[in-house]
């Protein structure tokens, strides 16, 4: 039998002040400049690269595109204890060839000859786009755009080898090319999550968790590349999910901590709002002490 838990106590007045802090601490940081600046998501060449005027990746661990000219991507690198991820943007038109640039680069830089993409985020909702269609139907040819923003690769070929239906989630797995080099792309797009919202059906964020894994494992993946529209509620939310899907223990043991109020902290320090409304933090505990209860016997006291 387990001690319950310190984090399945805490009441809803504590998690909502814990949220808040935050929050505040978050605000402070933007006043305060020094160490957490946005300057280069700020600059006027880079208006057009940005989704949201009021979501930007910190620069001190912002993911950069390899270009001389202009190595901005509105994406960020999550550094979590024995978990890596990367949060960016859903992509906009004229930042399709950016995202596929970044997704070879960041593989390339650590010898990897596989992507996996996690996409949380509808492409329309409520009749507003969120994010662009960035992958094609048969191939596309993105070498003249590389060019044209003197992005550091030598050419750029995309190609969809085929699709597979889930309940919540499709997997399409694609070819990029990039000069003689080919990486095999797996992409997830899981579809029935709404903007600000929690997610209707968590077990399938698990199931999803738990493809993603394998893949890593088997494909030897180190940081799989995580994306809604603006970068940072669902997909927050989703690597706090997959996080402690993979590390239970955590949330297990915790008998004087709070590993849930941890992780947001780690979050928010190396991507602007990460987990973004209260309702999204409050569905992790919900979500979390469900499943605890359910696999782990706990003493009744």
């Amino acid at each position: 039998m387990f001690p319950r838990p310190f984090w399945m106590k805490i009441p809803n007045t504590t998690i909502e002040d814990a949220f808040n802090k935050v929050t505040r601490t978050e605000i402070d940081r933007i006043r305060a400049g020094d160490t957490w600046t946005h300057s280069v998501a700020a600059k006027p060449q880079n208006k057009l690269r940005n989704r949201y005027t009021d979501v930007f990746p910190w620069d001190k661990n912002r993911v950069k595109l390899p270009s001389k000219h202009n190595d901005y991507i509105n994406a960020s690198h999550i550094d979590l204890p024995d978990s890596r991820y990367i949060a960016s943007q859903g992509p906009l038109r004229q930042t399709i060839h950016h995202f596929w640039s970044m997704c070879y680069n960041e593989s390339q830089r650590r010898g990897e000859d596989d992507i996996i993409i996690v996409m949380i985020t509808p492409l329309v909702e409520n009749n507003r786009k969120k994010c662009e269609k960035y992958w094609p139907d048969e191939s596309w040819d993105l070498s003249s755009l590389l060019k044209e923003d003197q992005i550091d690769l030598p050419s750029m070929n995309i190609t969809n080898d085929r699709s597979t239906s889930f309940s919540k989630f499709t997997l399409t797995e694609l070819s990029l090319t990039v000069g003689d080099d080919v990486k095999k792309v797996w992409h997830y797009y899981y579809h029935d999550w709404a903007d600000t919202r929690t997610p209707s059906d968590g077990l399938s964020l698990i199931e999803l968790s738990n493809q993603v894994h394998k893949l890593k494992s088997t494909k030897k993946v180190q940081v799989p590349i995580i994306h809604c529209s603006a970068g940072v509620g669902r997909t927050g939310t989703f690597i706090a999910l997959d996080y402690f899907n993979i590390h239970d223990e955590l949330l297990v043991d915790a008998e004087n901590s709070d590993p849930i109020y941890e992780l947001f902290q780690l979050l928010r320090n190396d991507r602007l709002l990460m987990i973004q409304t209260l309702e999204q933090y409050e569905f992790l505990y919900e979500f979390f002490s469900k499943v605890v209860l359910k696999d782990f016997p706990f003493e009744k006291k």
